[in-house]
Formats: structure tokens, C-alpha cells, sequence
């Protein structure tokens, strides 16, 4: 959890080699599916806030920023968490000037993630 935190506050100062490099390492001794199949929530979504943020880190890279939202997701398949990761999936569909962001979108997303999770986890 730390890890995110610090990795979070690099993100925010706009060093994101940094957040990577911090989150990389946080990550490397975690097997998302074996957590994600285990039941423990806490480590599920403490995993789950380590891949959005390397999400985040990930500017300039859309392939990386949507698997590692993809699989902050899989980890923690809430709906408040689905809608961070549709935004990183279709920010247009987001960032929109009048401020309102399109719910079918978010939906359709989510449906899809949900199904794409279970299939995840029956590999």
C-alpha cells in the first residue's frame, strides 16, 4: 500500500519513471491471478490501487496503461473502480468540456470486463 502511496505522490510531481520503477518493484513478487483467485481482499486490493496507479505511470504507452487497468480491475472488480478503469480505457468518452461522461460506455465496459475477468480467472 505504501508503494502506491509514494508512487502516487511521483504522479503527481509528474515523475513517472519514478512511480514505475517503485511500483515494478512492489509488484514483481505478486502473482495477480493467484491473489485475485485467493479471497483476501486487502491484498486484492491493495494489488488492485498498485496496477491503477502503474496505469497512470504509464503515460505515453496506451497498450500498457489499459492491460495494467485491465488487470487493477480483475484484482478488485468494484463498481467505482470500474468506472477509473473505463476512463483510462476511453478518456474521450470522459474528458468530455461539459463535465459528463457517458454511462452506457461505462456500463458496456464493465460488462465486458466482467466477463472478460471470469475468464481470467478460469484459465
Amino acid at each position: 500500500k505504501s508503494a502506491s502511496e509514494l508512487a502516487s505522490r511521483y504522479i503527481l510531481l509528474g515523475q513517472h519513471d519514478a512511480a514505475r520503477q517503485v511500483l515494478n518493484k512492489a509488484i514483481a513478487k505478486y502473482d495477480a491471478k493467484q491473489i485475485a483467485k485467493s479471497g483476501e481482499k486487502a491484498k486484492q486490493v491493495a494489488l488492485a490501487d498498485a496496477y491503477l496507479q502503474l496505469s497512470r505511470a504509464s503515460i505515453g504507452n496506451r497498450d500498457e496503461q489499459v492491460k495494467f487497468a485491465t488487470l487493477a480491475y480483475y484484482l478488485n472488480p468494484s463498481v467505482g473502480f470500474g468506472k477509473q478503469i473505463a476512463r483510462i480505457i476511453a478518456p474521450e468518452k470522459f474528458d468530455r468540456p461539459d463535465g459528463r461522461f457517458d454511462n452506457n460506455f461505462r456500463e458496456a465496459t464493465l460488462r465486458r470486463l466482467r466477463k472478460e475477468r471470469q475468464a481470467w480467472l478460469s484459465e
